[in-house]
Order: C-alpha cells, then structure tokens, then sequence
C-alpha cells in the first residue's frame, strides 16, 4: 500500500444484505464482485466491491458478530 484512499468501506447490518447490494450493483449495470466470506479478515467477513465512477474501490462489508458482542459488552459496562 502506499500513502492516501486505497478504498472506502460502507458496512450493512448482515450478510444478507451484503448479497442484496452485489445483487442490485449488478441488477444496475455495475461491476461488482460476487458478496463473498473473506477469512482472512474475520471468521465472519463478508464483502463485495466495486468502483465509483472517479475510480475509487469501494466495499460493502456486513457488521459481524464480533462486533457486536464488543459493543454490547461495552454498553453493559458503562
């Protein structure tokens, strides 16, 4: 990587919906990935990408479970 955006990352509520948005993306006439798990950032990282008509690489990912366990965790604590 070098310095500056190497893309932008938009997170949905569920995996679902990451399927949804490739599905619509492509329904539209844009390229888009296949909605995929993607081990290799998280047990439970779903994804599809494309790009905005400047070029700019842009990510749809699904809030995992993780997550939500640490926020609801963090919310408990406060």
């Amino acid at each position: 990587y070098a310095p500056g955006l190497h893309h932008f990352c938009l997170r949905v509520e569920s995996i679902a919906d990451v399927v949804a948005v490739a599905n619509q993306l492509r329904a539209l006439g844009i390229e888009a990935s296949e909605a995929k798990l993607c081990p290799e950032y998280a047990p439970d990282y779903w994804a599809t990408l494309f790009t905005d008509p400047d070029g700019i690489r842009l990510e749809v990912t699904n809030y995992r479970q993780e997550r939500r366990e640490r926020h609801a965790k963090w919310s408990s604590e406060t």
